[in-house]
């Protein structure tokens, strides 16, 4: 799959500082219903959201030899419950570490419950859905990881994960990443 060097989430977007200080190297495949790809701040239709997409993103070595390489992935809503006023910025929509390939994202660790569709409220304008992975330097210990629980989703930081996991996913860009926009369409 041909992905471009990186990209700017700066500017209109807003997604950088956001969401992250930084733009992703790559732009990361995202797909519902095995048809429907998501193009960079597309705006979508809530209902075609609702189910887990696959996600697809360009594979990087493992640092150890004879290891596979282990990513993280986030997905989150800085527009919550309105990009005029985020005070649960980011929520929370799903979050899953040790991934080893995007076709066994299942065999990964959920720290949420599961995937959350995008549930923006009434009159609250497009929120920005981010989609975020990032190579782990190591695996997590999911003995250690807390789940989030449904009512802790608002106001998630991924900042304060990436500061506190700083061990295991170092400071920098994501690997890959992609947003869409949604609207509650009883607007």
């Amino acid at each position: 799959m041909a992905h471009p060097a990186s990209c700017d989430w700066s500017g209109a977007a807003g997604v950088n500082p956001d969401v992250t200080p930084h733009n992703p190297q790559a732009l990361l495949s995202v797909t519902y219903h095995g048809h429907q790809k998501v193009q960079p701040g597309q705006v979508m239709l809530v209902k075609d959201t609702q189910i887990q997409p696959t996600l697809d993103w360009p594979l990087q070595p493992a640092q150890q030899p004879n290891t596979n390489a282990l990513y993280t992935i986030v997905m989150c809503d800085p527009d919550a419950p309105s990009r005029a006023d985020p005070k649960y910025r980011c929520w929370l929509h799903w979050l899953v570490v040790n991934v080893v390939h995007p076709s066994s994202i299942g065999e990964g660790y959920e720290i949420t419950p599961h995937y959350q569709g995008p549930a923006p409220p009434p009159k609250t304008g497009l929120h920005r859905y981010c989609f975020l992975v990032y190579k782990q330097s190591g695996v997590f210990d999911v003995s250690k990881l807390a789940k989030v629980a449904e009512n802790k989703r608002g106001g998630w930081q991924l900042k304060d994960f990436l500061k506190d996991h700083a061990a295991t996913i170092p400071d920098g860009p994501p690997i890959a990443g992609n947003y869409f926009q949604a609207q509650n369409e009883t607007q």
